[in-house]
C-alpha cells in the first residue's frame, strides 16, 4: 500500500511556483508523502493537497522553504493561516491559476 502512495505522489503533478517547487496532489490523505520527498532527487517544498476537513486546499511548507502563508491570512479566498506560516487552508477549491497566484504571494524570495 506505502508503495501505490508514493506511486500517486510521483505522478502528481509538478510545479514552480514564484521559484520554489511544488506539487499538487488531488487527494485528502497525505500518506506516503514523506516517503516520497525522501526518495525524490529534487523534492518539492510546497504541498498542496485537499483539505481533509472541509472543502478547499491544503497549503503546507516545509522548514527551510522561502514561504509564509501567514502572509496571505487576510486574503477573502484564506479560512485559516497559521501564525508561523507553515500551512494554510482556503475556504473553496481554487482554481489551479487562481491558487497558483495565492501561493505566489506567500513566497518571501526566490
Amino acid at each position: 500500500m506505502l508503495k501505490s502512495q508514493i506511486d500517486f505522489w510521483k505522478s502528481s503533478p509538478r510545479l514552480v511556483i514564484a521559484g520554489v517547487p511544488a506539487v499538487i496532489g488531488e487527494t485528502r490523505e497525505s500518506a506516503g508523502l514523506e516517503e516520497f520527498r525522501r526518495l525524490d532527487e529534487n523534492p518539492p517544498d510546497i504541498v498542496i493537497s485537499l483539505d481533509r476537513r472541509d472543502d478547499g486546499w491544503r497549503l503546507y511548507r516545509y522548514d527551510g522553504t522561502p514561504v509564509d502563508f501567514s502572509l496571505i491570512s487576510d486574503r477573502p479566498e484564506i479560512a485559516f493561516a497559521h501564525k508561523s506560516g507553515f500551512m494554510a487552508k482556503t475556504k473553496e477549491r481554487l482554481d489551479i491559476d487562481d491558487l497558483i497566484a495565492l501561493v505566489s504571494q506567500a513566497v518571501t524570495s526566490k
